[in-house]
């Protein structure tokens, strides 16, 4: 009977003795007034701030500095009320509205609540002892999503391949648009060109693999991947939480002709510009030696059946004088290396998705001695 009585007591105790307990808790900043606490993370303090504006930098408030850890917050109570605790329970702060269009608001000890009312009262103290929060009016504006706005991130093996055999015409985003909330400072930095996701294509060689360990043909696949945005613009809100690229991705490339010595010899197209009626005065090579590289499972089978006449037929080299400096084309040993412009004439591949053109000799264009 003793033990047991002595059990009950400690219970008692257990219950009633005051106590001292910590947790650390991850800063949640994309919360806004409106959110139902019920939607709030667990073991978070979420920092629910007027709808119409967004935190853009969280400091300590000790040293002015950016604050990205976690904050310790400390608990003084009956050990059947800390006892909460153990339940991961949510943790937030209402910041105050302005008509500012930008404002600092300073978090305090005594302006956090918890989810679990029972805990109230009882936060003794938090590390840091303050937090300062900058807000800045939200602003929005439609993006449309377009391949220039990716990062692509390649995988770290043979990334010069890899980028050869994606091509970036092709990438198709699911929605086509979305709808950027944030800093109207930070949405005057996007121009049309700046980039604002990225593709991570890092597991493509995996993917690859794993397709034809499972029987696949050696063609175009087409995977799907999630975009994410670029850390400068995390701060930013979007209408839609999941953007896709659906890209097609080409097979490792076949070289033609496939004997390394062998070339395929085109005619050189001359394009004379600023020199037209001088033709007589200069010499342009008239033919130039090309290797192809095939990343399409049917150009391949037309190059091993027909290389060479279908070479002849669909692919031209064109080279283009009209940059040439009139003035030192008239010295007697000018001499100048060309670069030719390759087109196919077979419109069911494209120069850059389906095929590369490689000049193996320089083309020049020199002044008759």
């Amino acid at each position: 009977m003793a033990v047991i009585l002595a059990l009950v007591y400690w219970l008692y105790l257990d219950q009633t003795v005051t106590q001292k307990k910590s947790v650390y808790v991850t800063i949640q900043k994309d919360v806004h007034s409106q959110d139902a606490l019920v939607s709030l993370k667990a073991q978070s303090l979420s920092i629910r701030v007027p709808n119409n504006f967004t935190i853009s930098k969280v400091l300590d408030n000790r040293t002015s500095k950016v604050f990205q850890g976690k904050v310790l917050l400390t608990f003084r109570g009956p050990g059947g009320i800390l006892r909460h605790l153990e339940t991961n329970p949510s943790f937030f702060t209402d910041i105050p509205e302005s008509n500012l269009p930008e404002y600092d608001a300073t978090i305090k000890v005594n302006s956090i609540k918890s989810t679990k009312v029972e805990l109230s009262g009882y936060l003794e103290s938090m590390d840091p002892p303050e937090l300062r929060v900058h807000l800045v009016q939200i602003n929005s504006f439609e993006l449309s999503l377009a391949p220039e706005r990716i990062r692509i991130l390649y995988p770290e093996e043979d990334t010069e391949e890899w980028a050869k055999r994606i091509f970036p015409g092709s990438i198709k985003i699911q929605p086509s648009s979305v709808t950027l909330s944030g800093s109207r400072n930070l949405l005057a930095t996007i121009t049309p060109e700046t980039q604002i996701f990225q593709l991570d294509l890092r597991s493509l060689p995996e993917r690859w693999k794993k397709r034809m360990e499972q029987g696949g043909s050696n063609d175009r696949i087409k995977e799907t991947f999630r975009l994410k945005i670029l850390p400068p613009f995390a701060s930013l809100r979007m209408n839609k939480k999941n953007i896709e690229a659906n890209i097609e991705v080409a097979p490792p490339a076949d070289f033609f002709p496939s004997n390394p010595k062998v070339y395929y010899n085109i005619p050189i197209r001359v394009n004379w510009g600023p020199l037209q009626g001088k033709e007589d005065l200069f010499l342009v090579d008239k033919k130039g030696p090309i290797t192809i590289k095939s990343y399409n499972a049917k150009l391949s089978r037309l190059l091993q059946q027909k290389g060479e006449s279908w070479v002849r037929q669909n692919i031209e080299a064109r080279v283009q004088l009209d940059d040439l400096d009139t003035q030192d084309s008239q010295s007697k040993e000018y001499i100048r290396k060309l670069k030719p412009e390759f087109t196919c004439w077979d419109h069911r591949f494209v120069i850059g998705r389906d095929l590369e053109i490689i000049s193996q000799t320089p083309i020049f264009i020199k002044s008759k001695s």
